[in-house]
């Protein structure tokens, strides 16, 4: 294996593509390594940290420590030689990426997707939720074609967005209405999905231009609306960098604690779009800003 292989190899992209939940930032991550669960050892709050630039590993419980096929192995419970074939497969050359064909999808029209409790039948909870994050619950329900729990179910009192694509239902992410759930978002599992949700640009039928602003999660497009897109989350994966590098001008705009991996995201796509450019925001996040601000915003990009 060439050391460029290794060197190149995108373990935010693999660890996106596995469901492996990981850090980048926060408590005790150190600038320029992420953390998981460590495979090795019990470990429950991801003290397992992968050095970004060597892919070298040290877990801070057990001691565990190695290479980046030395963890592939372990998280795959798989050969040497499947290690190397998987660190190929996620390579962080964009270029040589946009160069593939994605993979085809056979559609299905689905709502069948959607939870089989999903209705278009809102509870006072789900309304009240909207109205105070300042929308009109009945607009932004038709305009997105939302959708809801009631009190059973894997989705209870959550509000169900779907994700279209080519006008068709391909996923779909929730939101809990509570305030009380352990995880405010819950994405319809990949082998259910079409298109797994970390492959999707939330809204990306409604950007008719060629600039998009992108944002971390479904509120803030609500609050931008058409030419928004948002990425669920602040880590992008190949498939998503692909579909924003079909835009001319990109603008990230990410919460103002999100201000590093906005500009990791500005950086992968310099040379795939013409122009890329920053919005930092001083305090919150998108969705928080007011419809004085989201105005000019609209005015000096989209409208521009």
């Amino acid at each position: 294996m060439m050391k460029a292989d290794i060197e190149n190899f995108d373990v935010i992209s693999y660890f996106e593509e596995k469901g492996i939940e990981y850090h980048t930032s926060g408590k005790n991550v150190t600038r320029g390594w992420v953390e998981i669960n460590c495979p090795y050892c019990s470990d429950p709050s991801w003290h397992l940290g992968i050095n970004l630039e060597n892919k070298l590993f040290h877990c801070w419980i057990c001691g565990e420590t190695g290479d980046i096929i030395k963890l592939i192995r372990e998280i795959e419970e798989c050969s040497f030689a499947r290690a190397l074939k998987i660190i190929k497969e996620f390579q962080d050359n964009t270029f040589e990426f946009l160069k593939r064909d994605i993979k085809q999808r056979s559609y299905k029209n689905t709502y069948s997707i959607l939870p089989p409790e999903a209705t278009n039948n809102f509870l006072p909870i789900h309304l009240n939720y909207l109205k105070n994050r300042g929308f009109n619950p009945h607009y932004l329900i038709e305009k997105y074609d939302l959708k809801c729990c009631h009190y059973i179910g894997d989705y209870k009192l959550r509000i169900i967005i779907p994700i279209y694509e080519n006008n068709q239902v391909v996923g779909f992410t929730s939101r809990d209405v509570t305030g009380k759930a352990k995880n405010k978002y819950k994405h319809c599992p990949n082998a259910d999905s079409i298109i797994p949700v970390k492959e999707c640009l939330y809204n990306l039928d409604n950007c008719p231009s060629n600039k998009v602003i992108v944002v971390e999660g479904v509120i803030d497009v609500w609050r931008i609306g058409d030419g928004a897109v948002a990425v669920f989350g602040t880590q992008c994966t190949r498939e998503q960098i692909k579909k924003l590098s079909k835009f001319e001008h990109v603008h990230v705009m990410f919460d103002s604690d999100a201000i590093d991996e906005a500009k990791k995201l500005a950086n992968r796509l310099i040379g795939l779009v013409k122009q890329v450019e920053l919005i930092e925001i001083a305090e919150g996040d998108p969705a928080k800003l007011s419809e004085e601000e989201i105005n000019k915003i609209k005015s000096l990009i989209i409208n521009n």
